[in-house]
Protein backbone atom coordinates (compact mmCIF):
# COMPACT_ATOMS: atom_id res chain seq x y z
CA UNK A 1 0.00 0.00 0.00
CA UNK A 2 1.21 3.43 -0.39
CA UNK A 3 0.80 5.06 3.17
CA UNK A 4 3.78 5.94 4.76
CA UNK A 5 4.38 3.78 7.99
CA UNK A 6 5.03 6.39 10.75
CA UNK A 7 2.17 8.33 9.20
CA UNK A 8 -0.46 5.58 9.73
CA UNK A 9 0.95 4.58 13.53
CA UNK A 10 0.55 8.19 14.15
CA UNK A 11 -2.31 8.22 12.47
CA UNK A 12 -4.10 5.36 14.68
CA UNK A 13 -2.82 6.75 17.32
CA UNK A 14 -4.65 9.84 16.76
CA UNK A 15 -7.72 8.08 16.18
CA UNK A 16 -7.50 6.19 19.47
CA UNK A 17 -7.42 9.25 21.36
CA UNK A 18 -10.48 10.57 19.64
CA UNK A 19 -12.42 7.17 20.97
CA UNK A 20 -10.64 8.24 24.27
CA UNK A 21 -11.99 11.58 24.19
CA UNK A 22 -15.33 12.01 22.36
CA UNK A 23 -18.40 10.90 22.01
CA UNK A 24 -18.67 11.13 18.20
CA UNK A 25 -16.19 12.60 15.57
CA UNK A 26 -15.44 12.47 11.39
CA UNK A 27 -12.77 12.11 9.28
CA UNK A 28 -12.31 15.80 8.77
CA UNK A 29 -11.74 16.04 13.06
CA UNK A 30 -8.34 13.46 12.51
CA UNK A 31 -7.31 15.10 9.30
CA UNK A 32 -7.30 18.32 11.21
CA UNK A 33 -5.45 16.84 14.48
CA UNK A 34 -2.95 15.41 11.87
CA UNK A 35 -2.07 19.33 10.88
CA UNK A 36 1.18 20.18 11.27
CA UNK A 37 2.60 16.66 12.52
CA UNK A 38 5.00 16.94 10.30
CA UNK A 39 3.77 13.44 8.86
CA UNK A 40 2.47 13.30 5.52
CA UNK A 41 0.82 10.40 3.33
CA UNK A 42 0.46 10.34 -0.62
CA UNK A 43 -2.28 8.13 -0.53
CA UNK A 44 -5.20 10.30 0.77
CA UNK A 45 -7.98 7.13 0.79
CA UNK A 46 -5.84 5.72 3.68
CA UNK A 47 -7.58 7.18 6.52
CA UNK A 48 -10.39 4.58 5.45
CA UNK A 49 -8.13 2.13 6.30
CA UNK A 50 -7.26 2.95 9.47
CA UNK A 51 -10.81 3.97 10.23
CA UNK A 52 -11.69 0.40 9.45
CA UNK A 53 -9.00 -0.85 11.19
CA UNK A 54 -10.65 0.83 14.45
CA UNK A 55 -13.80 -0.53 14.15
CA UNK A 56 -12.16 -3.66 13.82
CA UNK A 57 -10.02 -3.36 16.95
CA UNK A 58 -13.42 -2.10 18.60
CA UNK A 59 -12.71 1.84 19.10
CA UNK A 60 -15.27 2.99 17.42
CA UNK A 61 -18.22 2.31 14.64
CA UNK A 62 -20.15 4.04 11.72
CA UNK A 63 -23.14 5.74 13.85
CA UNK A 64 -25.39 5.65 10.59
CA UNK A 65 -25.13 9.59 10.32
CA UNK A 66 -22.96 11.99 7.95
CA UNK A 67 -21.90 15.20 7.97
CA UNK A 68 -20.50 17.30 4.80
CA UNK A 69 -17.34 17.62 4.85
CA UNK A 70 -15.25 20.73 5.32
CA UNK A 71 -12.59 20.17 3.00
CA UNK A 72 -11.60 21.88 0.08
CA UNK A 73 -10.79 18.73 -1.57
CA UNK A 74 -14.02 17.07 -0.42
CA UNK A 75 -16.11 19.36 -1.77
CA UNK A 76 -18.90 19.09 0.84
CA UNK A 77 -19.17 14.89 0.27
CA UNK A 78 -21.23 13.58 3.16
CA UNK A 79 -18.95 11.88 5.50
CA UNK A 80 -19.75 9.04 8.13
CA UNK A 81 -19.75 10.67 11.88
CA UNK A 82 -17.93 7.71 14.12
CA UNK A 83 -19.02 6.63 17.07
CA UNK A 84 -16.82 5.99 20.03
CA UNK A 85 -17.03 2.86 22.05
CA UNK A 86 -14.27 3.75 24.27
CA UNK A 87 -15.40 6.93 25.33
CA UNK A 88 -16.52 7.32 29.06
CA UNK A 89 -18.49 9.87 30.48
CA UNK A 90 -16.70 12.33 32.96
Amino acid sequence: DGANLEWKKYTEHVVKTLCETRRSFCSDDVWQELKGCGLRTDEGRALGAIMRYAAREGWCRKSGSYVKSKRKNCHAMDIPIWESILYSYP
